[in-house]
């Protein structure tokens, strides 16, 4: 039997929130200078937070070794006190990974993705026969009149209560903006706008509205409010990974036999950044250093990784470039800046990769190729039986019987995706022997989809041969096979 067993550790959950003090703090201050430090000192303490910790988490397979070995996460989750404030994300979660083993194995794979397909509901458009019977005629319509003649009465209700209230509300601020003017100011500073009630409490007093003259201010610009509200951050996630450490075997099909190591890959600093607003949602991906250390051959240690990031194992600080950028971008139609910000394009991918160095073995390439394409290629032939073509072809009406309405407009999408890939070097190993050395340092891709149209762009440049076989005394001008310079390769 196929088995998968979860150990969910030790699961902790702290919450901290905000003190009722703070709105007492907020009040007391009103009206001092602040300076930029002490604003975002403020707006960090607008979140209720709660603090998620997962210890000695992992996932065990029927056999010997763990899919996932136990890892420590950590999360926490800022729920804002001022909903409304448009520079406030409504909901955050960050978490943090210090490191996460995982064994992959093409068997561990294919008995994880049988146990999701059975486990996952079918759908239920593919049972027409559980779905119920349709109503009689006039049953319906009975029920859908007095149905209809509820909401009305009860539309005509909730109007006049909205409307007193609105009235009601409308004095009530009037008094307040009058009464608590250093209130607002300080408000505005946060960028709360017109969440003020939400976060101070007013103290009422016995005073009338006859005892104090009338004041006129100036009419608030709302245009930047209204900015401020299409850009609000509705849902925000950032995750952290320091290291990631994966075993790629090749499982043996004798069951009670050990897997066989092909690879081991190592990714340091992975990061995630998901944002969602009304109109738009953004994911950035960043990964410092990657490296792929071959098992599958043993060449020497000059030959041990298929790839790996400039200046892999030294020591990095955190102003070193990136390995890989990734840049995601989706944003709907109805934006008000769908196109002074997005130009017209409703989603945008940009990648930027810095140097990574590719070792070309022709045994462990090979190996690698048989690899993934026994393990996510299906291999059942999927056949169609002729009568099953022949019975879903359409009838003669059914081809005859056109109806514009049923007919959808295609889809005015737009995507656009630009690579930048500043060098990579190729190196060619022969059983041990280093053949030659080909470096591209310069290559631009863009694509562009628009409806059924597709455009693409590309531009390479600076790439060089070299043979690392011919004597080390010779000189470098004569070892070098091809050489091209400039940026318009291509």
């Amino acid at each position: 039997a196929q088995v998968v067993v979860l150990d969910s550790g030790h699961i902790s959950v702290e919450s901290k929130l905000v003190k009722k003090s703070l709105i007492s703090e907020i009040q007391s201050k009103i009206g001092d200078n602040y300076s930029d430090e002490n604003y975002k000192q403020l707006q960090s303490l607008m979140y209720d937070r709660f603090s998620v910790q997962l210890s000695s988490t992992q996932v065990d397979s029927k056999y010997d070794l763990h899919v996932i070995d136990r890892i420590n996460m950590q999360f926490d989750v800022g729920i804002s006190i001022a909903p409304k404030a448009a520079n406030l994300t409504k909901f955050k979660v960050s978490g943090h990974l210090p490191l996460l083993k995982a064994n992959f194995s093409d068997r561990k794979y294919k008995i994880m993705m049988n146990i999701i397909d059975k486990v996952t509901p079918s759908s239920p458009s593919s049972s027409p026969s559980s779905s119920p019977p349709p109503p009689n005629a006039k049953e319906s319509q009975t029920v859908s009149r007095e149905i209809v003649d509820d909401k009305l009465s009860l539309s005509r209700l909730t109007n006049e209560l909205v409307r007193e209230k609105a009235l009601k509300d409308k004095k009530d601020v009037q008094w307040d903006r009058l009464k608590h003017r250093d209130s607002i100011v300080m408000a505005e500073k946060l960028g709360l706008g017109k969440t003020l009630h939400d976060l101070i409490v007013i103290d009422e007093d016995n005073d009338t509205h006859e005892d104090h003259a009338e004041e006129f201010f100036d009419a608030q610009d709302t245009e930047s409010h209204q900015n401020a509200k299409v850009n609000q951050r509705t849902f925000e996630f950032e995750f952290k990974v320091d290291k990631f450490i994966t075993t790629v075997k090749k499982a043996d099909p004798d069951p009670d036999k050990p897997e066989i190591v092909l690879v081991d890959m190592v990714l340091e600093h992975f990061g995630l950044n998901y944002v969602l607003s009304s109109f738009d949602m953004s994911a950035e991906v960043v990964l410092k250093s990657l490296s792929i250390e071959d098992k599958m051959s043993d060449t020497g240690s000059e030959f041990r990784h298929l790839a790996a990031s400039e200046g892999y194992g030294n020591t990095q600080s955190d102003d070193s470039e990136d390995l890989v950028h990734v840049k995601y971008s989706k944003v709907s139609p109805k934006s008000p800046e769908y196109m002074t910000k997005y130009e017209g394009i409703d989603q945008s991918v940009d990648i930027e990769m810095s140097t990574i160095n590719v070792i070309v073995t022709r045994k462990s390439i090979l190996k690698l190729y048989n690899f993934v394409l026994d393990t996510f290629t299906s291999s059942k032939a999927t056949t169609t039986p002729i009568s099953a073509t022949v019975s879903s072809l359409p009838s003669l009406e059914e081809a005859l019987d056109f109806s514009p309405e049923a007919e959808k407009p295609p889809s005015q999408s737009t995507m656009r995706v630009k690579v930048k890939l500043n060098s990579i070097r190729f190196i060619l190993n022969n059983d041990g022997t280093r053949l030659a050395t080909g470096l591209l340092s310069h290559a631009r891709v863009a694509v562009l989809l628009r409806q059924n149209t597709i455009r693409v762009g590309a531009q390479l440049g600076n790439f060089s041969l070299s043979d690392d076989i011919a004597d080390a005394n010779r000189a470098e001008s004569l070892r070098q096979l091809l050489t091209i310079e400039g940026e318009d390769l291509a």
